[in-house]
């Protein structure tokens, strides 16, 4: 574990199972750093769904909280991370995968 992230989790008893809730939290630019790497076609799609949902509970959030990054995480949200500046050297080149609603 990273200095500057924090962890907390906590558990609640299903019928038969536990389920375990983990928040991770850490810096921005890190975050940062994450979603660029998962927004991408190339990407597992339970992941990539997973980074794009946090992204936009983390842009409300900001939006909310009139936070000085509102602005910043609003190029993230537009799609894959080669609509926010980032190089692809091998572009997937259809546009559900570019929209972030690819099925498989």
């Amino acid at each position: 574990m990273r200095d500057n992230t924090i962890r907390a989790e906590s558990k609640r008893m299903c019928k038969k199972c536990f389920i375990r809730y983990i928040l991770v939290c850490s810096k921005d630019n890190t975050f940062i750093l994450k979603t660029k790497e998962r927004l991408c076609t190339a990407a597992q799609l339970e992941v990539m769904r997973s980074t794009r949902d946090t992204l936009l509970k983390y842009k409300e959030s900001l939006e909310q909280n009139n936070n000085y990054l509102k602005d910043d995480i609003k190029k993230y949200t537009k799609g894959a991370r080669c609509t926010f500046g980032f190089n692809c050297t091998q572009k997937c080149n259809f546009k559900k995968g570019i929209t972030l609603e690819r099925e498989i």
